[in-house]
């Protein structure tokens, strides 16, 4: 099982993606699931301030070194290594989507690169200086000079929170896959919220059905304050 890793710049929603990815492993698989917080830029919306609730679904969260865990610092815990190195283990890692982010990824690099992983890279095209496909481009380089390991794919996960639209999913896709020829990689797969799947979902599948991509129903469980 390769290691998968999820970046994108800030408000990619790529930290909703993790949390999602690793709640749908745990529901189908007895094996161990672990979900590596490292994110350490200041984000509004960290996986391990769900550690409690993800452990009630048999997810183990992994951050910063013990007794750090809520510091903004790039702290090592020894148990991102345990859990990259334990090949039963579905490992999920939620990295920054800038140069700093991915050069503490960048410290696991050769262990990674020896367990095999997928580094899929989050757009919102809705969030500023992620509308154009070249300087999304240029970010993914960025962060593979600096993590030393490759973007093999692209997200396109392009949404305004509680206020969504087809709309957005159908203009977003078209970035992502901009992005992701400029890159030289294919979209993955498309991310919609179920509430908007369920109000518009027929309208999405049939819009996007020409670009041949999967689209993935995701909850919401990162909420902003004003929604919680």
């Amino acid at each position: 099982m390769p290691v998968v890793i999820l970046t994108g710049a800030y408000g990619s929603g790529k930290t909703e993606l993790a949390v999602n990815m690793a709640i749908q492993h745990a529901k189908v698989s007895d094996g161990r699931t672990v979900l590596v917080d490292m994110d350490i830029t200041k984000p509004m919306f960290r996986s391990r301030d769900l550690r409690a609730e993800l452990a009630r679904l048999g997810i183990e969260v992994v951050s910063g070194a013990e007794g750090f865990e809520m510091a903004d610092v790039p702290t090592i815990s020894p148990a991102i290594y345990g859990a990259i190195e334990d090949g039963s283990a579905q490992v999920f890692i939620d990295v920054a989507g800038d140069e700093r982010g991915a050069r503490v990824l960048g410290r696991f690099s050769a262990v990674i690169a020896a367990r095999g992983f997928s580094m899929l890279y989050v757009i919102n095209a809705n969030r500023p200086f992620c509308d154009s496909a070249q300087s999304l481009a240029r970010s993914m380089k960025a962060i593979e000079g600096a993590s030393r390991l490759a973007v093999t794919g692209v997200v396109a996960n392009t949404n305004t929170g509680a206020e969504s639209t087809s709309d957005d999913v159908v203009a977003g896709l078209k970035v992502a896959e901009e992005a992701a020829q400029a890159h030289g990689v294919r979209v993955e797969f498309a991310s919609v919220s179920y509430d908007l799947m369920k109000e518009e979902g027929a309208g999405i599948l049939a819009a996007v059905s020409s670009h041949g991509v999967e689209i993935r129903p995701i909850s919401r469980y990162m909420l902003p304050p004003w929604e919680d």
